[in-house]
C-alpha cells in the first residue's frame, strides 16, 4: 500500500528515506519522532534507577566501615579486659544485682498475698458467725489476721485499705465476742460446744480460766436478769431463769477446771495456720499465700495459761456467785411475780419452780440448801398472798360502782321498768334454748334493772375471781412431791422429808387463812361503805335509790358463800333499809286512812250498819275505808316490786303500820271523848257522802250558800261508830299479824293493842260478845287474805 510507512531499520542511508512519497515520509518521520521519544524516557528512567542503586550502595559501604571501627574498638576493649579479676567482679556485681531484684519482687508479692489474705479473712469470719456453728474457727481466723494486720501496717507504703480492714475486723471480734455471750447464756448449750465456745473466748481475749470462768458468771447472771425482767412471757421465763441457775452450777463443776485446761492446752499443740479447720477454710486459699506468708506468722501458736485455776478456787468463786446469784434471783423474781394477775398461773409456776428446785437439789445439794428453799417459797408464798389479797380487795370497786350509781341518779323506779308480758319477752325467740328467756324473766321477777343488773354482774365478776382464787388453793393443796433424798450426808434432810407436807397443807391452810381474813375484811369495808351509804338515803329518804341498795345487798347475800362472814353481812343494813321502804311504801296509804278518819266523825249514818248481823247485832265486814287503805297498801307494795317483800321486809312494814294505824285512828276517838260525843257538822242523812276520783268521800257542798246544821250527837250512832272501829281494829290486828318470832318492836305491838284496849272500854256493854267479834274479824279476813297478798 503507497501509504504504508517505510520501516528505517531496513534503509542503508538515510538518503533512502526519501524515495518514499512525502506523506509516507512524514509518517515515518512521526513514526521516528515517537520511537524517539520512547527511547528517551526509558534511558531517564534507567539512568535513574541506576543512580539510587548506587546512592544506596554508597550509603551501605559508609556503614560498613562504622561497623568495622566499633567492632575494631569493641575487639580491642575485649582483649583489654579479658582477665580473671575483671570477670569475678563482674560476676560478684550481677549477682547482686539479681539479689536486690529478687528481693524486691518478693516483698513486693508477699505484701500482696498478705493483703489479699487480710481481705478474705473478714469474709470467712462473716460467714462462720452468720452459721454461728464455729465460734472457735472465727476466733482463729481473727487471730491470724490480727497478725497480718501487724505485719502489713509495719510496711513503709501501706495503704488506707489496712486500716479499713482492721476496723472491720474489731467489728467482727466485738461481734463474735456477743455471739459468745449469747450462747453463754442460753442453758440448753451442749457441752463441747460450751468448752468450743469457751476456747474462743479465750483466743479472742487472751483470758486464763480463772477469767473465763468470771465471764461465764456474770454472762449468766446477766442472763438470768433478762428472763426475770421480761414480763410479756408469762411463766416461762422465771422457769427458764431458775434453770439457767442449776445448770450454771453443774457446767461449773463439770467443764473447771480439768476440762477447760485441756481444751485451752490442745490450742498450744500446734501452730494455727497448721490447724486442719483453718486450712480447710477455702477463703484462705492457703494453698496459694502460704508460700507468701512471713515464717513468725506462719509459725505462730497461741500461749495460754491453762493451770492458772484450781479445783479449789473454782468452788470458792462458784459459792460465792452462786449465792449472790440466788439472792438477786430472788428479789428478781419477786418483781417478776407482781405482773402475773393469774392466780392458776401463779399457782402453776409455782409447782414448777419449785419442782425444778428438788431436781437441782437432787443433783447439787449442798448449794440448794433448806434456808434457800424456805427463801423462795418465801417469795413464792408471799406473792400468792399480795395477789390473792389483790383480788379480794377489787371488791372495793364492786362498792364503788354501786355508790357511783346512786350519785349519777340513773336509778329507774320499779314500776317504770319493763313486766312479764311487755313484747320483748312475748316475741323472743325460743329456737337456740331457753337460757335467756329463763334469765330475762328471773331477772324482772327479781325486780333486777338496769342499775342492779350491771352492779350484780361485776359482783359476779369478782365472785369468778374468786372461785378462781379457791380452786388454785385446792390445787395447791393436791400437788405431790417426789421425797426420794439421793445425798444421805446432807444434814438438811430430816427437814426436807416432810416438804409435801410443808409446800402443800401448811401453804394451803396458810392461804385459806389468809384468804378468809382478807375476804372478812373487804366485807366489813363493804358493809361499812354501804351502811354510810344507807345513812346517807336515810336522809335524803329516797325510796328508789333505798329498793336499789336493798336488791344490791340481797344479790350479795345470795350469793355461793366463798369465805368471810357472809351470815350476818349486812342484816343491820337490811333491817334499815327494810325500815325505809316501808315507811315510803306507807306514806300514800296513811295519808289517805288520817284524811277519811277526819271526815267520818262528821256522818250521822253508818254505811256498814244494815249488814250487822246476830244478837246484839254486830258488824261482819270492815268499813270501806280500811278495805281500801288495804287496796292502797297492797299497790303501793307491788308498784315498789314484789321481789322486795320478803317475810322479814313485811313483818317489818307490819310493826311500823301498827304504830302508825294507831296513831291514825286513835285522833278521832280522842276528840269526840273531849267533846263527850260532840261532833262538828251534820250531814244530810241517809245518803252517802259524793266520792271523788280517788275513791274517797268527799264532804257535801253547801246549799244555797245556807250555813252548815249543828245538831246534837245521836249517842247511838256515835256507838255503832266505835263498834265498827273496833271491828276494823280487829281486822287489821289479824292483816297485820306479826309472828311471835319477829315480834321484838314492843312499842308498835302495844300501840294498836292499847288503841283496841280503849275501843273496848268505850262500847264495855258488848264485852261479852267479844269471841264473837274477833272470830268475825278472823273468818273475813281468812276469806279475803288473798287479795291482799303481799300483805299476808
Amino acid at each position: 500500500m503507497a501509504t504504508d510507512a517505510p520501516d528505517p531499520k531496513s534503509f542503508a542511508t538515510w538518503d533512502d528515506a526519501f524515495q518514499y512519497p512525502v506523506p509516507a515520509v512524514r509518517r515515518m518521520e512521526q513514526q521516528l519522532r515517537s520511537d524517539l521519544n520512547g527511547n528517551q524516557e526509558r534511558l531517564r528512567s534507567l539512568v535513574g534507577s541506576s543512580y539510587r542503586d548506587l546512592l544506596a550502595t554508597a550509603e551501605r559501604i559508609m556503614e560498613m566501615d562504622r561497623d568495622v571501627h566499633q567492632v575494631e574498638s569493641k575487639l580491642s576493649a575485649v582483649s583489654q579486659s579479658c582477665n580473671a579479676r575483671a570477670i569475678e567482679t563482674l560476676v560478684r556485681n550481677y549477682s547482686g544485682f539479681n539479689e536486690q531484684q529478687k528481693a524486691k519482687d518478693n516483698e513486693r508479692f508477699a505484701f500482696a498475698s498478705l493483703l489479699s489474705l487480710l481481705q478474705e479473712c473478714p469474709l470467712l469470719v462473716t460467714r462462720l458467725l452468720r452459721k454461728g456453728t464455729a465460734p472457735l474457727l472465727a476466733a482463729k481466723v481473727l487471730v491470724i489476721s490480727r497478725h497480718v494486720h501487724k505485719h502489713l501496717s509495719q510496711s513503709t507504703e501501706c495503704p488506707p485499705l489496712v486500716e479499713h480492714l482492721r476496723d472491720r475486723l474489731a467489728s467482727l471480734r466485738a461481734r463474735l465476742l456477743r455471739q459468745i455471750d449469747e450462747k453463754y447464756s442460753r442453758s440448753d448449750t451442749p457441752a463441747t460446744n460450751l468448752l468450743e465456745v469457751m476456747c474462743a473466748y479465750s483466743l479472742a481475749t487472751s483470758s486464763t480460766p480463772t477469767d473465763i470462768l468470771r465471764h461465764f458468771h456474770h454472762v449468766r447472771l446477766d442472763a438470768i436478769a433478762t428472763c426475770l425482767n421480761d414480763r410479756s412471757s408469762g411463766r416461762s421465763r422465771p422457769l427458764e431463769a431458775l434453770d439457767i441457775y442449776f445448770r450454771t452450777v453443774q457446767e461449773t463443776r463439770s467443764h473447771f477446771p480439768r476440762q477447760t485446761a485441756e481444751s485451752l492446752l490442745k490450742l498450744k499443740l500446734q501452730p494455727l495456720l497448721a490447724d486442719k479447720d483453718v486450712r480447710a477454710a477455702a477463703e484462705m486459699s492457703l494453698d496459694v499465700h502460704e508460700h507468701w506468708i512471713p515464717e513468725d506468722i506462719r509459725q505462730f501458736t497461741p500461749w495460754v495459761r491453762h493451770d492458772d485455776l484450781h479445783k479449789s478456787q473454782t468452788e470458792e468463786l462458784l459459792k460465792s456467785w452462786a449465792t449472790k446469784a440466788f439472792k438477786s434471783l430472788l428479789s428478781r423474781l419477786q418483781d417478776h411475780l407482781e405482773s402475773i394477775e393469774d392466780f392458776t398461773t401463779l399457782v402453776q409456776l409455782r409447782k414448777d419452780l419449785l419442782q425444778i428446785w428438788f431436781d437441782g437439789r437432787q443433783a447439787l445439794p449442798r448449794l440448794a440448801s433448806y434456808e434457800s428453799l424456805e427463801s423462795l417459797r418465801s417469795v413464792l408464798k408471799g406473792q400468792i398472798v399480795r395477789l390473792v389479797r389483790r383480788k379480794v380487795m377489787q371488791l372495793q370497786a364492786v362498792c364503788g360502782q354501786i355508790i357511783e350509781t346512786l350519785q349519777d341518779e340513773k336509778i329507774e323506779p320499779s314500776h317504770a321498768q319493763n313486766g312479764l308480758w311487755d313484747d320483748a319477752i312475748i316475741s323472743m325467740d325460743m329456737t337456740k334454748g331457753d337460757m335467756r328467756f329463763r334469765d330475762m324473766v328471773s331477772d324482772r321477777v327479781q325486780g333486777r334493772s338496769d342499775a342492779v343488773l350491771q352492779c350484780v354482774r361485776s359482783y359476779r365478776s369478782w365472785l369468778h375471781q374468786m372461785e378462781e382464787v379457791l380452786k388454785g388453793i385446792k390445787e395447791l393443796k393436791a400437788q405431790q412431791w417426789d421425797d426420794d433424798l439421793d445425798d444421805d450426808d446432807d444434814d438438811d434432810d430430816g427437814a426436807l422429808e416432810s416438804r409435801s407436807t410443808q409446800l402443800g397443807d401448811e401453804d394451803a391452810k396458810f392461804l385459806e387463812d389468809a384468804l378468809a381474813e382478807t375476804l372478812t375484811q373487804a366485807f366489813q369495808n363493804l358493809q361499812v361503805a354501804l351502811q354510810d351509804t344507807v345513812t346517807d338515803q336515810e336522809s335524803d329518804h329516797s325510796k328508789h335509790h333505798s329498793i336499789f341498795l336493798l336488791r344490791i345487798v340481797r344479790e350479795i347475800r345470795r350469793s355461793p358463800t366463798i369465805g368471810g362472814d357472809l351470815e350476818n353481812f349486812g342484816l343491820e343494813t337490811i333491817s334499815i333499809l327494810h325500815q325505809l321502804v316501808a315507811e315510803t311504801t306507807c306514806q300514800e296509804s296513811l295519808a289517805f286512812l288520817s284524811r277519811y278518819q277526819h271526815r267520818r266523825r262528821k256522818r250521822e249514818s253508818l254505811v256498814t250498819r244494815a249488814l250487822w248481823e246476830g244478837t246484839p247485832q254486830l258488824p261482819l265486814h270492815p268499813s270501806p275505808t280500811i278495805y281500801k287503805f288495804l287496796h292502797r297498801l297492797v299497790a303501793s307494795m307491788a308498784e315498789a316490786g314484789g321481789d322486795l317483800w320478803s317475810p322479814l321486809a313485811v313483818s317489818t312494814l307490819k310493826k311500823y303500820l301498827r304504830a302508825a294505824i294507831a296513831m291514825a285512828l286513835e285522833e278521832p276517838v280522842s276528840s269526840a271523848q273531849i267533846s263527850n260525843g260532840d261532833i262538828d257538822g251534820v250531814e244530810t242523812e241517809g245518803n252517802e257522802l259524793p266520792t271523788n276520783v280517788d275513791g274517797e268521800e268527799d264532804e257535801p257542798a253547801m246549799t244555797n250558800g245556807t250555813e252548815e246544821q249543828k245538831t246534837q250527837i245521836d249517842p247511838t250512832r256515835d256507838k255503832d261508830l266505835d263498834i265498827q272501829r273496833l271491828f276494823d281494829v280487829l281486822f287489821l290486828q289479824q292483816a297485820l299479824r306479826v309472828l311471835n318470832a319477829q315480834r321484838d318492836d314492843t312499842t308498835a305491838r302495844d300501840a294498836l293493842d292499847g288503841f283496841e284496849a280503849i275501843l273496848w272500854d268505850r262500847v264495855g256493854d258488848i264485852k261479852a260478845s267479844e269471841d264473837r267479834l274477833r272470830k268475825s274479824a278472823q273468818d273475813y279476813w281468812k276469806r279475803v287474805q288473798l287479795l291482799f297478798a303481799l300483805v299476808a
